[in-house]
């Protein structure tokens, strides 16, 4: 059982870096995590005080909280759940073991458990803390909240559970069918934008105490507290810890039990077919002529394919430069917003351009963000890298086209975001050419310094992203504290930008030319896997 449980943690978590990298991760991680918990709280606190002004204001806040935590929750399920049950690899290794099902079941279930409990945590815990400071509530609420996401893990993974095997058909479905999984990703990715768009701008309403009589008058307070009372499962678990209603927990407890029962049930028999299933490979009958390419234009289509028919790049590459537009605009609206009103506005007019400066940090974490997700350009080849080595065409072209496609269709996306942006009023036609070649220079030298990491693969070790999560966080944060630095001290916010510009132009120079000397070594440096 334990190695089951070793296993299926490695399945979820998978790392093969070395052991001082994993601590080094861990560190990160465990920094970010209490940065992210911090600037929660506050958040929270912030909000909670300023809703608590209306009657029942702090219940409809942290009752419409939850609902979203939970349906966020709900779908991490499905997605961890199909990746524990449904992985095709890890599939195929335990149909040749003696290990019996109800203990592949009970593994998959624990290591679902502990995984989106302290997701959960992370998310839920700060909520209670704030809405326990202003409600005088005793220690003995905090140390009872602790254990909300363990009860809310029923109802969530019960009907994560139920859902997990239409998703896994629907993926299978979709797999074949590139036009189709494009088009899906664009309507789901545009849809959560646009509730993302929406929650902005909620959170800066909030923040910024615009329309908090209207947002949380009274009237909707009362409908927000009737939708409670009837949406599973916040109903009953506002009630077990902010009511302390004895009946709610047993209601609860055995609904819950038999959500999840029925979900564990339909997962055990989906999980125990697909396990004993053999799948045949249908062939298609020869009848389409075989058109003759250059090498070149093939490699070419090779790459489109790889870049936009992948099922790992439609959510986290091309789904997102089409929506990439209506993100930005959404955000720098909420930005410029907040820097611009209250107590930060009167900070911030001491600061000549500095709306400008945070809008070119944001377009350039968000183009080499959403190009991280185009960035495995050697990862994704797997056992082809013999093909590449033995192709006869030169290494250095093949790098290039790799390299150069995302770049390309990148840069577009970048585009159109930019001359949105500028349309919409949200930076001034001069700001929007130096964002612009800032962050296409932070591309350039992003997709370069990712080209080099993954030229650098030994071994089955996996890639180190040092240097490009320097250059896609590091490099906009050092921009946007010396702009302002430099701005305060009396520099014209041009000469800011042009500054900014030319160390960006020279870096991207540098690394791109390194790159390209050293590309023919390390490509011969690859190792084939058979």
């Amino acid at each position: 059982m334990i190695n089951l449980l070793i296993k299926d943690f490695k399945l979820m978590f998978s790392q093969n870096a070395k052991k001082s990298e994993k601590i080094l991760s861990a560190v990160f991680v465990a920094i970010f995590v209490l940065c992210f918990v911090a600037v929660e709280l506050f958040i929270f606190t912030m909000i909670i005080n300023k809703v608590s002004t209306v009657a029942g204001g702090k219940e409809a806040f942290l009752s419409v909280f939850l609902f979203i935590i939970t349906v966020l929750m709900t779908v991490s399920a499905v997605f961890s759940a199909k990746k524990l049950f449904f992985d095709p690899e890890d599939i195929e290794m335990l149909s040749n073991r003696p290990v019996k099902s109800r203990q592949i079941i009970a593994s998959k279930i624990i290591i679902l458990f502990l995984t989106e409990t302290v997701s959960a945590l992370v998310f839920v815990y700060p909520l209670f803390i704030a809405y326990g400071l202003k409600d005088g509530r005793t220690a003995l609420f905090y140390f009872t909240s602790l254990f909300y996401p363990a009860f809310s893990f029923l109802a969530e993974a019960g009907i994560a559970l139920l859902l997990v095997y239409p998703a896994y058909l629907a993926s299978k479905l979709l797999k074949n069918r590139p036009v189709v999984k494009i088009i899906i990703a664009s309507v789901v990715l545009g849809a959560l934008a646009y509730f993302y768009s929406k929650a902005l701008e909620l959170f800066v309403n909030l923040a910024a105490g615009n329309g908090m009589g209207t947002l949380f008058g009274s009237e909707n307070v009362k409908k927000l507290n009737k939708f409670r009372e009837v949406v599973y499962p916040v109903n009953f678990l506002v009630d077990i810890f902010i009511e302390k209603k004895i009946v709610s927990f047993f209601i609860y407890i055995v609904i819950s039990v038999i959500v999840f029962a029925v979900g564990v049930t339909v997962t055990t028999l989906a999980y125990n077919y697909v396990r004993n299933v053999s799948f045949t490979v249908n062939k298609r009958s020869g009848g389409k002529k075989l058109k003759v390419r250059s090498v070149i234009k093939t490699l070419i289509r090779k790459e489109l394919s790889l870049l936009f028919l992948s099922s790992e790049n439609i959510f986290s590459y091309t789904g997102l430069i089409i929506v990439q537009p209506f993100l930005l605009t959404m955000v720098l609206r909420a930005m410029n917003a907040i820097f611009g009103s209250g107590t930060m506005a009167y900070y911030t007019s001491f600061i000549p351009g500095f709306n400008a400066f945070v809008d070119a940090f944001f377009v350039i974490i968000f183009s080499t963000t959403i190009a991280g997700g185009a960035n495995r350009f050697i990862s994704t080849e797997q056992a082809t890298v013999k093909n590449m080595k033995t192709m006869p065409v030169e290494p250095k072209i093949q790098l290039i086209i790799k390299a150069a496609l995302p770049f390309v269709f990148s840069t577009v996306s970048l585009l159109v975001s930019v001359i949105v942006l500028a349309a919409a009023g949200v930076i001034s036609a001069l700001y929007a050419v130096f964002i612009f070649l800032l962050a296409d220079s932070a591309l350039a030298l992003y997709i370069a310094i990712s080209l080099y990491e993954e030229l650098k693969i030994r071994h089955g070790v996996a890639r180190k992203t040092g240097l490009s999560s320097a250059a896609s966080y590091c490099l906009p944060i050092a921009f946007l504290i010396l702009s302002a630095a430099f701005s305060l001290a009396g520099l014209n916010p041009v000469l800011c930008f042009l500054t900014g510009l030319l160390i960006y132009f020279a870096l991207t120079g540098f690394g791109i030319y390194n790159v390209y000397k050293k590309s023919g070594t390390l490509f011969l440096g690859l190792e084939a896997v058979n």
